[in-house]
């Protein structure tokens, strides 16, 4: 999978659709790392830009009692695990280029183009 960043992804909510352009760029950063210490540094960077991203989305369903808050927080856990289990490889020097690709891919297909797109239909319409 190329981790990249294309127009398609869009949702229909420009900050959102910014932030996730913002996630890809620096998941692609990862694995074109040169060394291991850049590496670790922008995976700190990603996990830490990650949970910024959250949390905007989270207020935002906070915010407009969006319905299904609980099943997209579960989504949030269970993509922030898994992250750490590709940051815990990075600094045992495994980094594990297929975790990341089908963490995106799983992101991608499945959380942005149907939870996140259910988000900003549902706060479009408020």
């Amino acid at each position: 999978m190329d981790i990249q960043w294309k127009d398609s992804y869009k949702i229909g909510n420009t900050k959102i659709d910014a932030e996730h352009q913002h996630l890809f760029a620096l998941a692609a950063k990862i694995l074109d790392a040169p060394d291991r210490a850049n590496q670790q540094a922008v995976a700190m960077a990603f996990y830490k830009y990650t949970r910024e991203h959250f949390e905007h989305e989270e207020t935002m369903m906070r915010e407009s009692n969006y319905p299904g808050y609980q099943k997209h927080i579960g989504w949030h856990n269970r993509i922030i695990s898994r992250l750490n289990d590709i940051s815990e490889g990075i600094a045992r020097q495994e980094p594990d280029r297929s975790a990341l690709e089908s963490l995106m891919n799983d992101w991608l297909v499945t959380h942005i183009a149907d939870e996140d797109a259910q988000l900003a239909q549902y706060v479009g319409n408020r």
